[in-house]
């Protein structure tokens, strides 16, 4: 598989919306967005990503095979800590693309004086679970509820020391 991880830019917000709306339909746990966002408001989410790394405040990478989006990984800085955010098309789980674009991330914010990542993490999502053990995450103890599709899901923290 040709895979290159770059830099999130302007090229690559169709790429991302594409990416957005497919896993919406198909995996409610690993996007958790309340409702399907209006393409405005998708178009000025990408807008405000590139801005955010562009400033140094956010780490945006995405995946790319045969040119086409296929996957994002991003780590929002908040002083000494980054908030994960992580997403893969489909046909392209398991097979290393998370891995790459989470480590590319990651080497990213070191230096920036983020030690610890955190990934929150729909409490059925027993894959990302999995990935994010793999990885080298650990379980705080941490929770918090959220409302997907009508139903109270709970949402557990995963962190990682960089």
């Amino acid at each position: 598989m040709e895979l290159e991880i770059n830099e999130i830019g302007e090229e690559h917000a169709e790429g991302i919306k594409r990416l957005v709306y497919s896993l919406f339909e198909s995996d409610r746990l690993a996007i958790r967005y309340k409702e399907m966002p209006m393409p405005q408001e998708l178009d000025m989410l990408i807008e405000k990503k590139i801005d955010m790394s562009r400033q140094g405040r956010l780490a945006d990478m995405v995946a790319l095979s045969h040119g086409s989006v296929i996957g994002e990984c991003e780590i929002t800085i908040d002083g000494s800590e980054g908030k994960i955010g992580i997403l893969v098309e489909k046909a392209f789980q398991h097979k290393g693309v998370g891995a790459r674009l989470l480590e590319a991330c990651i080497s990213r914010v070191r230096g920036t004086g983020v030690n610890r990542v955190i990934a929150e993490i729909a409490g059925q999502n027993s894959g990302a679970f999995a990935f994010f053990g793999k990885m080298g995450f650990k379980a705080t103890g941490g929770s918090s509820k959220m409302v997907i599709d009508g139903k109270e899901t709970e949402i557990k923290m995963l962190e990682k020391f960089i």
